[in-house]
């Protein structure tokens, strides 16, 4: 149709005949036979055409017209093309041609014989009763098609849009509003091309001449005759489509925003349409104007230019090749399916750390090594072991256990493939390092290993939304992130799972022993070896112990033989004779004087170094074993250099050694390696050699050289408070008092998905001051993000008493109103990931109480408090109990502040601590206080009990009881108590601890009710909770039977109608589990039959309820029949039965079980006396029509 045709507009005006000279479709059979969502009677009348137009998506493509409708397509599907007719346009008469053909029915399908054609109709006409807009149309456009693309593969078909004119406005603001909205993402992914015909995307001169033809109608009073006969002139629509309109303007704008990547095809009309003489939508507006498009202009005008006449057009043959040049997506299990926003957000907060590039910093293998252990029989053994089960590779300092470890990541996936075939395997890894604080932590080791399973199986991924969507990134517990993998690996669908986990000896001994405590439950709980298992291996000194638990489940293999002494020695031999003098008697010294033990080995090579050179290696390697990652040779450069003297970058710069690398070469030797400008020392045991020499624990360190101690050991302590001098040296230089150094801009892009530490990172590699590329923002300099992010963890590890002169820099720098406490405090907003963000309006005390620096509170308490910091007293107070730091909080209450603290995002200092587990911290609150605020809500009305209960912290909740002024009713805004939240999601280990607690403490009342008249029971029940379920009821309390008994809440729902409503598992796939709301409901079946189908005030039955849940519940309704106490054929007040909800709800599943396995009467009538097949209820699905079909045997 016409954007207008005026001729067609006035003759509408005035007759209500259909106009002459307009072709009306002669609808065959087959047409009537297209496959419409919703019922054929929802239409639309054109008061231009005189016609009824089908409203919704209708499906043309001949495989439906001609065969049954299967529910389940071949796996081997193309596209999904939707055709989007324009203003004033029909579903069937815009795509119909001068031979009468539906071009769409008739050529299509021939063309891609493995597709889906659609047609989508919407009431477009410029006489209509409704009110609906662009957006409205949009989001219908976007639901409908979201039901025909429920499976993962209708969900993998990729989407062809063509439209006409104004569809091509509504094709636009859906995808728009797909980004904005992840139910519909998928459609905005599998989108790969659009096809627009004559679309005013900047708007059509024309659109006045409507308005002013309008206005006449209007001032001629033929206005009220015309709204009589064919309802309001659609103004909206027409003021749309103005030259220059916003709306027009913003769907444009945002669509070219999120759709970058489409191929976009744009045909113009080069024909006028009389009586106009310039085309009603111009080549300028019909263009988007985008590198992807393709700007085509055809022979013809704006209404006929979508009629194709037939397959050998150049419009069809355009669309063909755009429509075949990406079919579906052939993506088998675990590979990538396409992401909503939620999944990649929560991949994106999972991947912290990569890698790769911490592989890759590796020493390289040496060609023919590591071979032997594939044909050793214990690795032989764990690799073709069906059942879950562990090999654990232990060797001494400098055994080559990780470049062993390395190389089989490489290996193993394609060998457990050869030996346990057919076998889907996933693998991951992660490398364990000392030297850089964010490789020891159990959390970040969980984050990168789920991001590895994850990035490979994004059909695993809803383990991690559903347990993560409502918690903030930096808040994921390692007893989150480790269920979340516990969940995967039970996934019948996740095949074998390797995790590789290298040095855990270097992981922090408290993260190191949870995990292998987890481990070992993995392991023991057991794995149905016919679906899955999971495989570890882990390398680790000897002195990591596996439990005796564990033991009988792995394999263990050592390295540490006399051979292995001889060989990891090798390396290091020639890496001395490398950096020796090249003569004679040096390789005779080195070859008499080879020591049989690898602390031997690093005495000789210190022992090389020559004097000249003994300062500043003994400083190199103490910066080297305290930083906390690798670093540059660029830092390490101005590390080395700047001292508290220093006021400015330029002398730093003076004094610093140009040629580091080569420095660090000659003094050090084969102590050190530099790999891709980062230097390193050339193992671990070397900086565990350098600890103990310090100590003196060093075998025969007198008959080598007895002041090696004194020149090279490194105490750990004195270290780091060297290096955090160095860092707040750097950090108040003059330069970064004077400047700005980040902008609003770079924050804001903290905040992003995917911001990663990496992204985020300046190059610290360049040997120029480095710049940001923003106007706005100054040069920042190379170590500047290092000092920002690390000189409080260094300063915390000091342990030292802290010199004056640190103290007055540190004042100097932290002092509030200077640009250098903003930029190191915006710099570390950048690049830390740390669970909470740093405060602003920051002051010295603040920030010590912030970071737990208990000597810098101390000193600045004692020394340098001032009535101006007092106030703040309270705010740190606060931050120090958030962050757990217990030595900062015993200051400042020794220092007179009140243990009330002050309200910190509304929560007080004990709510914090009990929120963050803090249990010491807790307890010095309540017993510093006279009067402790353990009943005080905060700006959410949740107390610290209520916080403790839903952190699941055990202890904390048995302290807090022990208190007799403690109320435990205390119900928050949401109307909700403490207890409630024992079961906020779905419960499990410490949670279901925390709740046996309160439902065993007489002072909670179990059958307490939230402000919408629900109970612990019905959230629990809700949630699919079955052992929360069971604790409650059989906990023996006199509320029991009020809880079981509960006939509904505000909405009449009982705690069984919520089960039987979310009875599917939406963490794990169906048909794989048995559905823990099913249990439920077996359950309370058992302790209350006569609930079992107690109608809610509407009348329905929890078996009705049942009939609008998700997918997957089919076990829910099975288990609701078997029972034998409902009702099937039960009526709702309005006469409605549970048959009827299936019917409204599109589920084709649930009819065929209602009445083949629970009886349920098709002949049942409503309250008019209509039966199933005549009742005017909402028919979704076709396939529902089929079933009712088949099941009355028509």
């Amino acid at each position: 149709m016409t954007l207008c045709d005026p001729h067609t507009l006035s003759a509408a005006l005035f007759a209500s005949k259909p106009v002459a000279g307009k072709q009306s479709i002669k609808h065959s059979t087959r047409e009537h036979q297209a496959y419409t969502l919703y019922d054929p009677s929802a239409s639309s009348h054109n008061a231009l055409t005189g016609k009824s137009q089908p409203l919704g998506l209708s499906r043309l493509d001949s495989s439906l017209l001609h065969e049954p409708v299967d529910a389940h397509l071949p796996i081997d599907v193309d596209v999904d093309v939707i055709a989007l007719h324009g203003l004033n346009g029909n579903a069937f008469t815009t795509w119909t041609n001068r031979q009468n053909q539906l071009w769409l029915r008739e050529f299509l399908p021939r063309s891609l014989p493995k597709s889906r054609i659609y047609t989508f109709g919407y009431d477009s006409s410029i006489f209509s009763q409704s009110k609906a807009g662009i957006r409205d149309y949009a989001l219908k456009l976007l639901s409908e098609l979201s039901l025909v693309r429920q499976s993962e593969t209708d969900q993998r078909r990729r989407i062809r849009f063509i439209c006409h004119s104004l569809g091509g406005i509504v094709c636009k603001n859906a995808l728009v509003l797909s980004h904005e909205n992840s139910i519909y993402l998928n459609i905005l992914q599998s989108t790969k091309a659009i096809v627009f015909f004559g679309t005013p995307h900047r708007g059509s001169e024309h659109a006045d001449f409507v308005s002013v033809l309008a206005g006449v109608i209007n001032a001629f009073g033929y206005v009220s005759m015309a709204h009589r006969l064919f309802g309001k002139i659609r103004k909206d629509l027409i003021h749309l489509l103005r030259p220059r309109s916003k709306e027009l303007i913003d769907i444009s704008t945002s669509f070219t925003e999120r759709t970058k990547d489409l191929d976009i095809i744009s045909f113009y009309e080069e024909n006028a349409m009389p009586p106009f003489k310039t085309q009603i939508v111009e080549r300028s507006s019909a263009r988007i104007g985008v590198p992807n498009e393709d700007l085509i202009p055809l022979s013809d005008n704006h209404r006929d230019m979508c009629r194709l006449d037939n397959e050998h057009t150049f419009a069809y043959r355009k669309i063909v090749e755009v429509c075949q040049r990406h079919g579906a997506a052939s993506y088998k299990q675990g590979q990538s399916r396409p992401l909503d926003i939620l999944e990649q957000e929560c991949l994106s907060a999972l991947n912290m750390i990569d890698m790769k590039e911490c592989r890759a910093q590796l020493r390289p293998r040496t060609p023919g090594s590591c071979e032997w252990i594939l044909s050793n029989m214990a690795f032989r053994k764990w690799i073709s072991d069906k059942n879950s089960t562990l090999l654990h590779i232990t060797g001494g300092m400098g055994t080559g256990k990780s470049i062993l470890t390395s190389f089989l990541a490489d290996r193993i996936k394609p060998l457990i493939e050869t030996a346990m075939a057919p076998c889907d395997v996933t693998m991951c890894s992660f490398f364990c390092d000392d030297k850089d604080i964010g490789r020891k932590n159990g959390r970040e080791i969980l984050r990168s290993l789920l991001y590895q399973i994850l990035q490979q199986r994004h059909d695993l991924i809803q383990h991690a939304t559903t347990r993560f969507s409502q918690i903030p990134s930096n808040q994921w517990s390692l007893n989150a992130l480790w269920e979340t993998l516990s969940d995967i690996t039970l996934n019948p669908m996740a095949g074998t799972i390797v995790v590789i986990i290298d040095a855990i000896d270097e992981c922090e001994i408290d993260s190191r022993d949870r995990i292998l405590a987890m481990t070992r439950k993995l392991l023991t709980q057991g794995l149905n070896p016919e679906n899955n298992c999971i495989k570890f291996l882990i390398s680790s000194r000897p002195s990591v112990d596996l439990t005796e638990e564990i033991q009988q489940y792995s394999t263990s293999i050592s390295l540490d033989n006399e051979d292995g002494i001889k060989n990891r020695d090798i390396p290091l031999v020639i890496q001395r004779l490398k950096h020796g003098p090249q003569n004679k008697k040096f390789l005779e010294r080195i070859v008499n004087e080879n020591p049989k033990d690898l602390d031997g080995m690093y005495c000789c090579i210190l022992s090389d170094i020559a004097i000249e050179y003994q300062t500043l290696a003994s400083k190199v390697l103490r910066v080297l074993v305290t930083s906390l990652r690798p670093l540059t040779t660029a830092e390490l450069q101005l590390a080395l250099a700047i001292s508290l003297d220093h006021r400015t970058l330029k002398l730093v710069e003076e004094d610093s050694d140009m040629a580091i690398e080569r420095t660090v070469r000659l003094a050090l030797g084969a102590f050190v390696g530099i790999y891709d400008s980062k230097v390193q020392l050339t193992h671990q045991s070397a900086k565990e050699f350098l600890l103990r020499l310090s100590t003196g624990s060093v075998a025969n360190l007198e008959s080598i050289k007895s002041d090696l101690r004194n020149i090279y050991g490194v105490n750990q302590r004195t270290a780091n408070l060297e290096l955090a001098t160095v860092c707040i040296a750097f950090l108040g230089l003059d330069e970064f008092s004077e400047t700005h150094l980040i902008n609003e801009n770079m924050l804001a892009f903290k905040e992003l998905p995917g911001a990663t530490e990496d992204i985020l990172r300046f190059n610290d590699n360049s040997s120029q001051v480095d710049s940001i590329e923003s106007s706005e923002t100054a040069q920042v300099p190379r170590f500047f993000e290092y000092s920002a992010r690390y000189w409080t963890s260094h300063l915390s590890m000091s342990g030292e008493s802290i010199p004056k002169s640190f103290i007055i820099s540190a004042i100097r720098f932290l002092h509030r109103g200077t640009n250098c406490l903003e930029n190191w405090s915006s710099q570390y907003r950048l690049s830390s990931v740390e669970f909470a963000a740093l405060p602003k309006d920051l002051d010295p005390l603040l920030v010590s109480a912030f970071f737990g620096l208990a000597h810098l509170t101390n000193e600045i308490l004692e020394n340098y408090s001032s009535p101006l910091q007092d106030p703040n007293k309270s705010l740190a107070l606060t931050w120090a109990c958030r962050m757990g730091h217990i030595d900062a909080v015993k200051a400042l209450l020794e220092h007179g502040t009140s243990p009330s603290g002050k309200s910190l995002e509304g929560g007080s200092p004990l709510s914090w601590v009990c929120a963050g587990g803090h249990l010491e911290i807790a307890r010095v609150l309540l017993h510093k206080s006279n009067r402790p605020q353990v009943n005080r809500g905060d700006e959410n009305g949740r107390t610290p009990l209520s916080w403790a209960v839903g952190s699941s912290h055990l202890q904390i909740v048995q302290l807090l009881l022990s208190r007799e002024d403690i109320d435990v009713s205390i119900a928050d805004w949401a109307g909700s108590p403490p207890l409630f939240w024992a079961v906020g999601s779905k419960p499990q280990g410490q949670d279901l601890a925390v709740l046996e607690v309160l439902v065993s403490e007489p002072r909670v009342d179990i059958s307490q009710r939230d402000r919408s008249g629900r109970t612990v029971l019905s959230w629990a029940a809700e949630m699919g909770a079955l052992e929360a379920v069971s604790i409650i009821i059989q906990s023996q309390r006199s509320g029991v039977r009020i809880l079981l008994s509960d006939t509904g809440d505000s909405k009449g729902w009982s705690p069984l109608s919520w089960a039987a409503f979310n009875g599917h598992d939406k963490e794990r796939p169906k048909c794989s589990f048995i559905s823990s709301h099913a249990e439920i409901i077996k359950v309370l079946a058992k302790y209350y039959p006569e609930g079992i189908d107690w109608p809610e005030e509407t009348g329905r039955t929890p078996l009705s309820c049942a009939m609008w849940g998700s997918p997957g519940n089919e076990e829910t309704v099975r288990t609701l029949l078997q029972t034998q106490l409902v009702d099937v054929n039960q009526k709702a007040l309005n006469g409605r039965t549970p048959l009827s909800y299936a019917v409204s709800a599109g589920r084709a599943d649930l009819v065929r079980i209602l009445v083949e396995e629970g009886g349920a009467d098709l002949s049942i009538t409503d309250n008019d006396g209509r039966i199933i097949r005549d009742m005017n209820i909402d028919w979704r699905s076709s396939q529902v029509k089929e079933e009712i079909d088949r099941l009355t045997g028509l």
